[in-house]
């Protein structure tokens, strides 16, 4: 999932963590920014972006969501008991 954004306007450049706050829809508070950031998914220039960095008008900010699904272990269950009564 890849969500891209120019910054149009803005008024001073502000610190990269607080501009990316409820700019991309799954990031809707300051820590699920920090916790992108962490793992290298917030890009700003098309480079990872740090929550120091400063966003300044025309800097290209992207979110590129790794989506992995969790490891499937097979395991074999024994039966040990079976009741038809059960629901």
């Amino acid at each position: 999932m890849i969500f891209s954004h120019r910054v149009e306007s803005i008024a001073e450049p502000l610190r990269f963590s607080d501009y990316c706050v409820k700019l991309f829809p799954p990031l809707t508070s300051k820590s699920a920014v920090k916790k992108a950031i962490k793992r290298g998914e917030l890009f700003l220039n098309e480079k990872v972006g740090y929550s120091g960095d400063w966003v300044k008008e025309g800097c290209l900010v992207e979110y590129k969501r790794v989506t992995s699904a969790p490891p499937i272990y097979p395991q074999k269950l024994q039966v040990l008991y079976e009741d038809d009564y059960l629901a």
